[in-house]
C-alpha cells in the first residue's frame, strides 16, 4: 500500500497545524484529503516551492511541516535549513521517493527530525507526525537501515558516535573548540552568547558521551569536522 492508503485515527488532545510543501499538486491535495479524516490534524497551508516553504512557515507557524525532498528552486534540506534558523521549535518530516545516504545525513545535521519514503502507508505517516509531535525522531525502515548500516560500519571502539548525530551549528561550534577557540571568542564568531555556546557544548558532550575536550577534538578530527 502506497502513502495514499491506510487510514485509523489518532488520540484526541490538541489539533496539531500542519503545513504541505511539495512541487506536485496531486500530491499536496491527496496528503489533504487524508490528514483531514484525521480529527486531530488540520492543514494551515500548502507551498509549491522551498521559498515559499521558508514564508509560509514564518507567518503560520506550523506544527509540523510535511516537506517534500526534491523541489526545482531549493531541495527540502536547504529549505528545512532556513525555517529552522528562524524556529528550532517546529518539526520538519522530510518526504522523498529515494534518498542517497549523504542526504540522510545532511537532513538529520540540517535539524530534520524524521524521513519517510512516497511508498509507505499514510498510516506511517501519521505515526511519523503523532511521533515527532511527542518529541521523538521517526525514520521509515529503509531508512533507519541506511542510518545504523552506516553507524556499524564506522563504528569506532573509542568513539561510538557519528557526526551526523549533530547539528549543523553544533558541529561548528565543535569545530572551533577543536582549534581551541574559548567560549567568548567562538560566541563573538557566530553571534551568540557565551552561556549559549557552553549550553551547546555540554549538549554535544551528551550526545556523543564524552566527558572531556580532548575527547571532543579526538571525535572532531575523526569525522573531518576539523583538520588538526
Amino acid at each position: 500500500m502506497g502513502l495514499f492508503s491506510g487510514g485509523g485515527k489518532m488520540g484526541n488532545g490538541d489539533r496539531i497545524r500542519i503545513l504541505i510543501v511539495d512541487d506536485h499538486e496531486i500530491m499536496r491535495d491527496g496528503l489533504g484529503v487524508l490528514i483531514r479524516k484525521y480529527p486531530s490534524m488540520e492543514i494551515v497551508g500548502q507551498a509549491a516551492t522551498g521559498t515559499e516553504a521558508v514564508k509560509l512557515a514564518a507567518q503560520l507557524c506550523p506544527d509540523v511541516i510535511l516537506m517534500d525532498y526534491a523541489m526545482p528552486d531549493m531541495d527540502g534540506i536547504e529549505a528545512a535549513g532556513f525555517i529552522l534558523s528562524a524556529n528550532a521549535e517546529v518539526k520538519i518530516l522530510l518526504l522523498a521517493a529515494t534518498l542517497p545516504r549523504r542526504c540522510i545525513d545532511s537532513a538529520i545535521g540540517a535539524g530534520i527530525v524524521g524521513i519517510v519514503l512516497k511508498d509507505s502507508t499514510f498510516d506511517e505517516l501519521a505515526t511519523a507526525i503523532k511521533a515527532v509531535c511527542n518529541n521523538e525522531t521517526y525514520f521509515c525502515s529503509r531508512i533507519m537501515n541506511a542510518i545504523t548500516g552506516r553507524y556499524v560500519k564506522h563504528a569506532d571502539p573509542d568513539c561510538m558516535a557519528e557526526a551526523w548525530i549533530l547539528k549543523n551549528r553544533e558541529q561548528e561550534i565543535l569545530r572551533h573548540l577543536s582549534n581551541g577557540m574559548s567560549s567568548k571568542e567562538i560566541a563573538r564568531q557566530i553571534h551568540i552568547s557565551p552561556k549559549t555556546v557552553d549550553a551547546c557544548r555540554r549538549q554535544i558532550m551528551d550526545k556523543l558521551h564524552i566527558d572531556n575536550i580532548a575527547g571532543l577534538v579526538k571525535f572532531a578530527v575523526r569525522e573531518g569536522i576539523t583538520n588538526l
